[in-house]
């Protein structure tokens, strides 16, 4: 559910662009990894969105850690590397999207020098009690 909420959340940030959203796929490249979230925005200039999805239970919260941003980025590299081919004009945008609050200011600085940008997602507030939450919202962690 955290990773068709994310798609979501992207259409609504470029409802005024043409937006395709998947969540799920495994593209052949990827040897049996998984996109959690691709989006192309074809709006010029137009852009690729990949996200991996986190989505953490705050009472008994693990925080996020190098290690899951290492396996993201080794994933972007590879994505990156056949994306671009597909796509020569687009921008790619590799997203961490978490609810996470256990980030220190070293994970984003890790992030951010392997071109990932970590996201906060706000959820509603009955998120542990409505089936039906939503993400309101996706944040910059900076």
């Amino acid at each position: 559910m955290f990773e068709d909420e994310t798609a979501l959340v992207i259409n609504k940030i470029h409802r005024e662009s043409c937006c395709y959203v998947q969540t799920r796929i495994k593209p052949e490249y990827l040897t049996g990894k998984e996109i959690d979230v691709f989006a192309y925005v074809s709006k010029e200039p137009s852009q690729i969105i990949v996200c991996e999805c986190k989505f953490r239970q705050k009472d008994i919260e693990v925080p996020i850690g190098t290690e899951e941003i290492d396996d993201f980025y080794e994933k972007a590299n590879i994505i990156k590397n056949n994306e671009k081919v597909k796509h020569p004009q687009s921008r790619l945008n590799f997203w961490f999207v978490t609810n996470s609050v256990s980030m220190n200011d070293d994970l984003l600085v890790y992030s951010k020098d392997r071109g990932i940008e970590l996201k906060k997602a706000i959820l509603s507030t009955d998120w542990r009690t409505n089936p039906k939450w939503r993400i309101n919202n996706l944040v910059d962690v900076s």
